[in-house]
C-alpha cells in the first residue's frame, strides 16, 4: 500500500513538472488560449490521478463497510460537474484551447504509460538493470565525519556510571 502510494505521488510530481513547462511554453510563445485549455486539461486529469488515489483506497481499505462500492458510485458521479464546468470553459474559449485541453487531459496517463514502459525497457535489458541497481559511493564531508564522532562520544561517556562525589547527603525515605 505505502509503495503504491508513493507512486501516485510520485506521478503526481512528474505530471505537474510537465505540465507547467509545457503551460508556460505555449503562453510565452503567445499561444495563450491553448495555454489555458492545456492548464484546465492538465488540472483536470491530476485532479482525476488525486481523487482516485485518495478515494479509492480509503473505501476499500481492510475492514471497510459493505457500501463502499455505493459511495465510490457516488464520489464518481459528483465529480461529473466539476469536469463539465473545466471542458465548458475550455471549449468556451475556441477549438484549440479545447484540443489543447485534451492534450491536457491526457497528461497524466502519458506519465504513467512512459514509466510503465521505461520500467520494462530496463528490466528487459540485463546491462540497463545493473545500471539501475548499481549506487555510486555515498561521499562523507568532514564535517558530517565529525559530527559522528563526536555523537559516538558522547554516547560512551553517557554509558559510563555516575560518580556521586563525598559530600553529597543521603536521603532516606520518610525523613523530616
Amino acid at each position: 500500500m505505502i509503495k503504491q502510494h508513493k507512486q501516485i505521488v510520485r506521478t503526481f510530481f512528474h505530471s505537474v513538472a510537465f505540465a507547467i513547462p509545457i503551460a508556460l511554453a505555449l503562453f510565452l510563445s503567445g499561444h495563450r488560449n491553448e495555454a489555458v485549455g492545456f492548464a484546465i486539461g492538465a488540472v483536470l486529469s491530476l485532479f482525476s490521478l488525486y481523487s482516485l488515489g485518495v478515494c479509492v483506497p480509503a473505501l476499500f481499505r481492510p475492514g471497510a463497510n459493505g457500501s463502499a462500492s455505493a459511495l465510490l458510485q457516488l464520489l464518481l458521479v459528483m465529480k461529473l460537474p466539476i469536469y463539465a464546468v473545466g471542458l465548458y470553459m475550455a471549449t468556451r474559449m475556441g477549438s484549440a484551447a479545447a484540443f489543447a485541453a485534451f492534450a491536457g487531459c491526457a497528461l497524466v496517463p502519458a506519465i504513467v504509460s512512459s514509466g510503465a514502459i521505461g520500467k520494462a525497457i530496463v528490466e528487459s535489458n540485463r546491462g540497463l538493470r545493473r545500471a539501475a541497481a548499481m549506487h555510486g559511493a555515498v561521499e562523507i564531508l568532514p564535517a558530517v565525519e565529525e559530527l559522528a564522532r563526536q555523537v559516538a562520544e558522547l554516547k560512551s561517556d553517557a554509558r559510563e556510571p555516575l560518580t556521586v562525589s563525598s559530600q553529597a547527603r543521603a536521603v532516606r525515605e520518610g525523613a523530616a
